[in-house]
């Protein structure tokens, strides 16, 4: 009797889309985007539909990274098991991957890890939106005066995982931000039209794990992250030259999760706004110093990913992906009622979600489920636009 454990199918239990990549001994290599509770059968995965699923042994030293993360998966007597981090040639604490009858297995994913876009404008009439490519590596793509440019790639350091954030702090200069899995935060300068080079900003202390920017005067601007540690972390850029990672805390009895999202709203005044382990999101603001964490009226339940953008003094939107589609929550003079901004007739919303105020409108753009990226462009107190494919993406 053979000692082999056969794959027949990944299911992602999250409800959270993930990418993953299949890779073996024979030096095969596939990607699939598989989103929150859907399963691929391992004959798929492995890139070879039409292989027998014998044929595919989890003993023949199988890898499978998600998110950005590796994990191999090996037999040891009748358990599937993996080393439950980066491949190095030894195995760390076995993870019980769940095998069903011994030809299923269903690999937990980490809620706050994946895939995720960011925005910005640095000028009236020109902004980009940012996300990673399935080989981890950095783009851009920008819209410069209602024209989408062609894809601009950016690179990036080995084992970033997607979480990031993009800032401009003065007309034409602009800058991406982005963690790897260490949760050390990386920084690609696009101030000068062309790419200067991937730099490692010092480490905060603690693993990052969500990441946010906010610029709320010329010059100035700040990075806002949430750590393995439930707290928010703050590190500021003024006078041309940053500030050292300041522990923000976290609110009285309450672990920060993420996600987190910044918005400036009048100048010098802005918000941080970010998920905890109670289900709620919770604001703190900032003018001559910090305000007291605030619980917000919120039910942004489930939201792997938060967005805001500004759009008029003391104006502002702060917005989610939850079941498929935008919902949002509208700040001027007070919280407006909640609405949904919807979804794309041809697919449903998978979670990355980006802001960008240009053209004299709000800029929102999504990942589908199908992979593709989204985009609607709403001027609030509007009627609610259709929502466009961005071409290519």
């Amino acid at each position: 009797m053979s000692s082999h454990i056969y794959l027949r199918r990944v299911t992602n239990t999250a409800k959270a889309p993930l990418w993953l990549r299949y890779s073996d001994t024979r030096a095969r290599d596939q990607d699939v985007f598989l989103p929150g509770g859907a399963s691929v059968d391992f004959s798929v995965l492995c890139g070879q539909p039409g292989t027998p699923l014998s044929d595919r042994a989890a003993s023949d030293g199988v890898i499978i990274s998600i998110a950005g993360v590796e994990r191999t998966i090996v037999c040891k007597g009748n358990q599937l098991v993996c080393d439950g981090g980066r491949v190095d040639g030894k195995f760390g604490e076995v993870v019980d991957l769940g095998v069903e009858d011994r030809r299923i297995v269903s690999i937990p994913v980490d809620p706050v890890a994946g895939p995720d876009l960011a925005a910005c404008a640095w000028l009236p009439q020109q902004f980009a939106y940012f996300g990673l490519n399935r080989e981890r590596q950095a783009f851009e793509k920008a819209c410069v005066r209602g024209a989408w440019g062609g894809w601009r790639e950016l690179g990036g350091p080995i084992g970033l995982t997607g979480r990031m954030a993009a800032v401009s702090w003065a007309a034409g200069r602009r800058a991406l931000y982005a963690l790897d899995q260490a949760g050390r935060v990386h920084e690609e300068d696009l101030s000068r039209g062309r790419e200067q080079g991937w730099a490692a900003l010092p480490h905060a202390g603690t693993r990052l794990l969500q990441l946010s920017a906010v610029s709320w005067a010329a010059g100035r601007y700040g990075l806002y992250a949430v750590g393995e540690d439930g707290k928010l972390h703050e590190r500021w850029w003024a006078a041309g030259d940053w500030k050292g990672w300041n522990d923000l805390g976290a609110p009285a009895g309450v672990r920060l999760t993420g996600p987190v999202t910044a918005v400036d709203y009048v100048a010098g005044r802005y918000a941080l706004y970010a998920a905890g382990s109670d289900g709620h999101v919770w604001e703190r603001s900032a003018a001559a110093r910090w305000g007291d964490w605030t619980k917000t009226p919120f039910q942004f339940k489930g939201a792997t990913s938060l967005a805001s953008g500004r759009y008029g003094p003391r104006k502002y939107v702060v917005g989610a992906v939850v079941g498929g589609e935008v919902l949002v929550r509208e700040y001027a003079k007070g919280w407006k009622p909640e609405r949904s901004l919807g979804h794309p007739p041809q697919s449903a919303l998978a979670g990355p979600l980006a802001i960008a105020h240009a053209d004299g409108a709000l800029n929102i753009l999504a990942a589908g489920v199908d992979g593709a990226v989204y985009l609607l462009r709403w001027a609030p107190g509007s009627s609610i636009g259709a929502w466009t494919s961005v071409e290519g993406a």
